[in-house]
């Protein structure tokens, strides 16, 4: 699957290009700490960084999706179908303290 996230914007032919959901922190401001998301994104099996905030979800070895922190809020972007990145995002939100809200929640907000 070809991706190449260089200007931030996915290719809207690609899995990842659906925004799944975001992963935020209970209190916002100051939502979460970019340090401890770049640090996680460096040590975390299922991310495999793209940039300094930007990692690719791998599942058995294959791109699932993405994460990446949000252009808009201290918040991490979760890409991807909901089957195949929900837990890695689930996941990652409780290791920063977080909660990971799908697209479903957001919507019905």
């Amino acid at each position: 699957m070809s991706t190449g996230y260089a200007d931030g914007v996915s290719d809207t032919s690609t899995p990842d290009a659906l925004l799944a959901g975001v992963i935020a922190a209970e209190a916002d401001p100051p939502g979460i700490d970019k340090e401890r998301w770049t640090k996680l994104l460096a040590s975390h099996d299922a991310l495999h960084p793209t940039g300094t905030d930007t990692a690719h979800i791998t599942l058995d070895g294959h791109t699932v999706g993405r994460m990446s922190w949000s252009k808009t809020a201290n918040e991490i972007d979760v890409w991807g179908e909901i089957d195949a990145v929900a837990d890695t995002a689930w996941n990652v939100a409780a290791e920063l303290d977080c909660r990971f809200v799908t697209m479903t929640e957001l919507l019905s907000c």
